[in-house]
């Protein structure tokens, strides 16, 4: 982590567990009270988790991708869908899926952070670290939400400068999404 320390109070933040397995959002769950979380709401389906995500508006969202769960039209949902409660939520995608193909997509389709089964707590107490320490900047301009990728600052013809507080022009970056 960032200079040896790390973030431990979690006691103000609310997380959302969407998965289809009532195992492992017991393990996730377990986990997860034992770092202080302050509230842990689950959810057995996408829909009810995209409910659930409208109506409590937690501070992140952990979501499963697997046959059966489409974790990753949820992630699609909450990243582009006008209903979206805060497309800019952290989601970290937790999945069997470990092939590139699988990693590239939830990328593309703006993952915070990405967690393969199966996990130990150190890897998912690492990933609230990494996402608590090293937020992912997004933008949005027009039909574009994505990642923001914006690193000039001194300006060019084709890209103004920025400011130093990261609001400058929100321009659509294009996305390379070959490995």
């Amino acid at each position: 982590m960032s200079n040896g320390t790390q973030i431990s109070d979690f006691s103000r933040i609310s997380l959302l567990i969407a998965e289809q397995t009532p195992y492992m959002r017991i393990q996730i769950h377990s986990i997860l009270q034992r770092s202080n979380i302050g509230e842990v709401i689950e959810a057995n389906t996408p829909d009810q988790a995209w409910h659930i995500f409208r109506s409590h508006q937690p501070d992140m969202v952990f979501v499963d991708w697997a046959p059966g769960f489409d974790g990753i039209s949820l992630l699609q949902r909450i990243r582009r869908d006008k209903a979206s409660a805060n497309p800019f939520t952290p989601v970290l995608v937790v999945t069997a899926h470990t092939e590139h193909q699988h990693s590239f997509t939830a990328r593309d389709l703006c993952m915070t952070e990405f967690l393969a089964k199966p996990f130990s707590p150190q890897r998912v107490l690492q990933r609230l670290q990494n996402i608590a320490e090293h937020p992912r900047n997004f933008g949005r301009a027009n039909t574009y939400f994505g990642v923001e990728r914006r690193v000039n600052r001194t300006g060019s013809a084709d890209m103004p400068a920025a400011d130093n507080e990261g609001d400058g022009p929100d321009l659509p970056i294009k996305i390379d999404t070959e490995a």
